[in-house]
């Protein structure tokens, strides 16, 4: 219990610290719905 009262006195979440520090959290990876649906339907005809 004494975590989540550090994180609140702290102003601080360390797992979110963590989470943020992986690699696929990291460079200019975008998030463009129409790209990422063209890589699923071609990755799905590869395994066919």
């Amino acid at each position: 219990m004494a975590a989540p009262a550090l994180a609140a006195l702290t102003n601080s979440c360390a797992m979110g610290m963590l989470l943020a520090r992986l690699p696929y959290n990291r460079g200019s990876a975008t998030c463009d719905a129409q790209t990422i649906v063209s890589q699923l339907t071609a990755d799905r005809s590869r395994e066919s």
